[in-house]
């Protein structure tokens, strides 16, 4: 049973954005454990709620001065801003860390042990049947313009292409195995539908993930001199095997992405406002036409549908691979954004019933839970849905 002061913790850790995977995780779960968990959470994540207990806690403490002092609010909080709280600021973590201990062992395991119940606050009242997450599969069309469906239930051989055998391996990972060579390679195609993901591993040892509803296009086994990929559309990221006597690229709707070993995601979806490439290890080229950009790790080129090229350094670039990982990572997002990601994996429309919400939201989950996990998450921040079937309104 998990103690008071760890959950205080991860509540802290929740509202200044530094949970790690892990400790995301653990909270997540006692969320889910049960309604008192749920609603202790909305409580004291919310203005109102929190400001309450400061005001319960100043009275107890002896310090009027503390009561119904809005600098110490869930939003300086999460802003990181305890150093504006005032003359009180040396105190800060230290204050709303007790605040939120005491809040807990008077608000649910006093109360719990009473069999008294915690007020109740909104559900998801409005989803009528829920959806699993995504899952590795995928379509595989080969030179022949024969297509396999690449799901659960196939193992082993897959098919032969060009003396390049296809295999299904234990854990789901497509492999080419180059057994003798070809004058001609053939050309395959891997695509994934909204809902499904697959990673390949190609014929010269380079891997790739690809997330939901992007198509990769690819020989069986590569050329002398050079090895070309062409992402058709969505988003992949590459573990380039080095070879400096082969160049790598990844043609990417006119552009290309030149490297000899790397690491790095290319997210060309059409929905999003720009073609970004983002780069862990090594180093990449990236142009379109004329206009030529060198990377470095942790920085990110961005193709906009004007043509122009530019490069940034994202705040967080392992959020941008969270989806490789099996996370959902929203750092200060757009709803929009948010739910863009949510109707690949889950392959479902999304309809907007009110106006859209200008703020921006931040969450850590996991992406191996049902559609009403994240629903959940997201109703805390007075965000609301109704689900029917694989439509998913948002109506605030």
């Amino acid at each position: 049973m998990q103690t008071p002061q760890r959950i205080a913790l991860l509540l802290f850790k929740y509202l200044r954005e530094e949970l790690s995977g892990e400790e995301s995780e653990e909270l997540e779960n006692w969320i889910n454990e049960s309604p008192d968990n749920e609603n202790l959470f909305k409580h004291l994540t919310s203005e109102e709620g929190f400001l309450s207990e400061l005001k319960s806690y100043s009275i107890r403490a002896g310090n009027p001065e503390f009561d119904n002092n809005s600098e110490f609010s869930p939003s300086n909080v999460k802003k990181n801003r305890l150093h504006r709280i005032g003359r009180f600021g040396k105190y800060a973590a230290i204050t709303i860390s007790l605040i939120l201990t005491g809040a807990i062992i008077t608000r649910y395991f006093v109360q719990k042990n009473e069999s008294k119940s915690f007020p109740a606050e909104p559900t998801t009242s409005n989803i009528k049947n829920d959806l699993p997450p995504g899952e590795n599969r995928a379509i595989l069309t080969l030179s022949d313009g024969r297509k396999i469906k690449i799901d659960s239930t196939l193992h082993g051989s897959v098919a032969v292409q060009s003396g390049t055998k296809i295999l299904r391996k234990e854990d789901g990972q497509i492999a080419y195995v180059e057994e003798k060579s070809a004058a001609t390679p053939s050309s395959n195609i891997i695509t994934t539908p909204f809902g499904g993901q697959i990673q390949i591993e190609l014929s010269d040892g380079t891997k790739v993930w690809l997330n939901a509803g992007s198509s990769l296009k690819y020989p069986t086994a590569f050329a002398t001199d050079k090895r070309s990929v062409e992402l058709e559309y969505g988003e992949a990221y590459f573990e380039v095997s080095k070879n400096p006597k082969k160049p790598f690229s990844v043609m990417v709707k006119g552009m290309n992405v030149e490297v000899l070993g790397t690491h790095f995601n290319v997210n060309s979806y059409g929905d999003e406002p720009s073609i970004n490439t983002t780069l862990f290890e090594g180093s990449v080229k990236v142009q379109k036409e004329s206009q030529s950009l060198l990377l470095k790790p942790s920085q990110q080129s961005r193709l906009f549908e004007n043509g122009k090229l530019e490069i940034v350094t994202p705040d967080n670039p392992e959020q941008i691979i969270a989806w490789k990982n099996a996370r959902f990572q929203f750092r200060n997002e757009s709803l929009e954004s948010i739910m863009r990601q949510i109707a690949r994996w889950y392959d479902v429309e999304i309809k907007y019933q009110c106006e859209i919400p200008k703020r921006n939201f931040s969450a850590d989950l996991s992406r191996n839970k049902n559609l009403s996990a994240f629903l959940k998450i997201m109703e805390l921040s007075d965000i609301h849905f109704k689900l029917e079937g694989k439509k998913l309104t948002v109506i605030q």
